[in-house]
């Protein structure tokens, strides 16, 4: 069976608090492959 992923992709609005409660959630649900999306800085 392939293991679900979650790719967390949050505003740097958003405050560290609630992306821990997402984190803390998806692995109290047993996710385990948990990632983070991220766009590359331009200069």
């Amino acid at each position: 069976n392939p293991q679900p992923e979650l790719h967390l992709n949050a505003d740097r609005k958003v405050a560290y608090e609630k992306v821990a409660q997402v984190l803390s959630a998806a692995q109290a649900g047993g996710l385990t492959k948990i990632g983070f999306v991220t766009v590359p800085l331009h200069r």
